[in-house]
């Protein structure tokens, strides 16, 4: 259980890290950061993704299921108890339905409570703080 649990936070940690998108007209580095922080801020995941690349999007989904599958077979309670920690409870069928928006959100906003997930993103919006006041 705490392999599955582990590995899934790197990946989070992984697809946060991974390139966003840009527009036709693209804000500069500096207000898309301040664009996603905010979002981070808000806990919305939904405004988040929609600035992530979609191929990395997908790439969480791709790297996640095969985790939350052998983990339903391996030990179907161990997999229940995963999907309860890392999304809210969805079964597996329900996560492999989903798009890679739905996935990431759900995603997000479960492991986003985790007390060093939630210190880590106290940690950056004082950070982001900190360096506006320069």
């Amino acid at each position: 259980m705490r392999y599955f649990v582990s590995t899934a936070l790197g990946a989070a940690v992984a697809v946060l890290l991974l390139p966003l998108t840009g527009e036709a007209q693209e804000p500069s580095p500096e207000a898309l950061a301040q664009e996603q922080l905010a979002a981070v801020n808000r806990g919305d995941w939904t405004a988040y993704a929609a600035r992530m690349h979609p191929k990395s999007l997908a790439r969480l989904q791709t790297m996640m299921m095969p985790i939350v599958e052998l983990a339903a077979s391996k030990d179907p309670r161990a997999g229940e108890q995963m999907r309860g920690i890392l999304f809210g409870g969805r079964s597996a069928a329900d996560l492999k339905a989903m798009t890679p928006n739905e996935f990431f959100e759900i995603f997000m906003s479960s492991i986003s409570k985790f007390p060093g997930m939630a210190d880590a993103l106290q940690n950056a919006r004082r950070s982001a703080r900190a360096s506006e006041g320069r």
